[in-house]
């Protein structure tokens, strides 16, 4: 069973057996880390799969929660459901851990009774937050002139208005190759 211990989400390593152990629970990102990013709405469903080779633990995990989020086309918050996938290998052997900046690969120290997955199962979710963030594929964004969101109303602006910082090259010409 998953453990919650001094704000730390641990896994006993008592409680894991030879092939897979699987563990599905519900958490709060407040009680994981003190973040001042509040986008996550709602408790954390974490679905984690433990499979133990040889003297090594691969520690599968998912985590999914409602978020609140930001169009990056017309800037309205809506709520979505993001989902994120993580997998780390957790080993006593310091040879498999050459590379400190790998996070893929963990060394757990020899007095280590449990294995601390906080900050894989928060990794997972602030991972899975897309880049390019749209309210919906379909969405129209705002109007370059006015601002106005072009989801909610028809703005009257005319789309022909050029920059100003181009109005110079309106009198450019150039000569055709065949003359």
């Amino acid at each position: 069973m998953a453990l919650i211990q001094d704000e730390q989400l641990c896994i006993p390593l008592s409680s894991l057996k030879e092939g897979k152990t699987v563990f599905d629970f519900h958490t709060n990102l407040g009680q994981l880390l003190d973040d001042e990013d509040q986008r996550f709405l709602s408790d954390i469903h974490v679905h984690v799969q433990v499979s133990l080779v040889d003297e090594d633990y691969l520690v599968q995990i998912q985590s999914e929660s409602k978020a609140e989020l930001v169009c990056d086309r017309c800037n309205e918050t809506f709520s979505g459901v993001v989902t994120g996938n993580v997998d780390t290998l957790f080993t006593f052997d310091q040879e498999k851990c050459r590379d400190e900046l790998d996070d893929e690969v963990r060394l757990l120290k020899s007095q280590d009774q449990s294995i601390n997955i906080t900050q894989d199962v928060v990794d997972a979710l602030f991972l899975a937050v897309p880049s390019k963030i749209l309210c919906s594929s379909e969405c129209k964004g705002l109007c370059t002139q006015c601002g106005s969101n072009l989801n909610k109303t028809n703005c009257h602006c005319t789309s022909n208005k050029m920059d100003p910082r181009w109005e110079g090259l309106k009198n450019v010409h150039f000569e055709d190759d065949d003359e």
